[in-house]
């Protein structure tokens, strides 16, 4: 990489990537597998006092396709200096396939296709500091766009799992985020929530029914909250995940996965003793015992019990 620095406001990049990758191993039927890919990269980064910029190109080369050239291009700026910030961005995509969505025995497919497209996101950003007891509030919200043309999924038929390209999905959604950090001397609490709500659709398949449906396994809502409070040598924290229903075919019939929530809680102790340093932490997941499943099939651990040590020694 080679960088240019044109002033105090204006830099370029150029730079170039070399990678191999080969595979020899019993799945592929002892067949070697090469890729080689060379990639070309420059960008043009601009930035003022509120303002920053950058565009960036990047042409790959390899011996398997003919990718397209990627863009991207994106900025920021501050409304408010240091309080309110918007920013957004644009980019092309394009990820080739792996060696097992190629090549695994029956259930890759060599002639499976990369996938293409772009995706577009904006957002804003606000931060409060030093406000009496709150030391630091901060949120953001972003909105995103993503379109990707033959999508690669490992998809299901007879309780096989498959590597096949979808003809388009068409994703988009929001993104909620805030975090806070309080101060009651001896007391501080760190506190951050998110929020996701993702669409995400096939579309373009000759199969009417699955047209408009939401991907298997991607929950319309999610959501996460945790919190720890600390006082001297002491750390008490709770975490709570909230997963959305989630469908199991591409049709939506038949079964699917209810919504689920999983809380888990932390309490931990500092140690010091005269060379040695560390914790020991008392963890206890999944507290209410929630019996859920991530993949259709295979249940998720019920409540456990967990004891974490630490040592430090210091010299």
């Amino acid at each position: 990489n080679y960088s240019v620095y044109f002033s105090d406001h204006l830099t370029f990049d150029i730079g170039a990537q070399y990678s191999l990758l080969s595979a020899n191993v019993d799945a592929y039927n002892n067949d070697i597998q090469n890729s080689n890919r060379v990639a070309f990269i420059g960008a043009v980064k601009l930035k003022y006092d509120r303002f920053n910029s950058n565009f960036s190109v990047r042409q790959q080369f390899n011996n398997e396709t003919d990718p397209k050239t990627q863009y991207s291009i994106g900025g920021n700026y501050k409304l408010i200096k240091n309080k309110l910030f918007i920013r957004g961005n644009f980019s092309t995509k394009f990820r080739l396939p792996t060696f097992n969505e190629r090549y695994w025995p029956e259930l890759g497919d060599p002639d499976i296709k990369p996938e293409e497209g772009y995706s577009a996101e904006t957002g804003l950003s606000y931060v409060i500091e030093n406000k009496g007891v709150l030391k630091k509030l901060s949120t953001d919200l972003t909105g995103y766009y993503l379109k990707i043309k033959n999508y690669i999924l490992w998809v299901p038929e007879n309780s096989v799992y498959y590597a096949k390209n979808l003809n388009q999905i068409f994703s988009r959604g929001i993104e909620f985020s805030t975090n806070a950090t309080f101060s009651l001397d001896p007391v501080s609490i760190y506190w951050k929530g998110t929020y996701n709500l993702t669409r995400s659709t096939n579309i373009g398949s000759d199969n009417e029914d699955v047209n408009g449906k939401q991907l298997r396994y991607t929950p319309l809502n999610r959501a996460k909250q945790y919190i720890n409070v600390n006082y001297k040598k002491y750390s008490l924290a709770a975490s709570w995940n909230f997963t959305g229903l989630r469908y199991t075919t591409k049709e939506h019939l038949g079964f699917s996965l209810p919504a689920y929530s999983v809380f888990n809680t932390y309490l931990t102790r500092k140690v010091n003793y005269k060379n040695f340093s560390g914790s020991i932490q008392l963890k206890v997941k999944n507290l209410f015992d929630k019996q859920y499943q991530v993949v259709r099939g295979y249940p998720m651990p019920t409540r456990g019990y967990y004891i974490k040590i630490n040592v430090k020694f210091n010299k």
